[in-house]
Formats: C-alpha cells, structure tokens, sequence
C-alpha cells in the first residue's frame, strides 16, 4: 500500500512540476515578467495563475 501512495505522489509531484513549468513558458511567451517574478515567490498568486492559464486544471 505504501508502494503505491508514493507512487501517487511522485507522479503528482510530476504533474505540478509539469504545471508550473507550463505557466512559467506561458509567460515569458506573453511578456508578463513581473507575473512570473510574483509567482516564484507566491504560491497563492501561482494558483491563481495556474487557475486564470490551465482552467481545464481545475476539474482534476
């Protein structure tokens, strides 16, 4: 069973990772530096991000 939780984790620790990567490309694509720079340093400003960018996130 253990096997399995850290299994779930990783791979949702993956799926963040592969979020957060997404957001940050975004960004730099539309030129929203000062965005970028506030969401490395504030995590409920980065869900908001993620929210306003990946919506289709939100119903996992």
């Amino acid at each position: 069973m253990q096997t399995v939780l850290k299994a779930r984790n990783h791979q949702e620790l993956k799926e963040e990772r592969d979020t957060i990567l997404q957001m940050n490309r975004r960004l730099l694509q539309e030129k929203r530096y000062d965005d970028l720079e506030r969401a490395s340093n504030d995590d409920a400003f980065r869900k908001h991000l993620i929210a306003e960018l990946f919506p289709e996130k939100l119903s996992n």
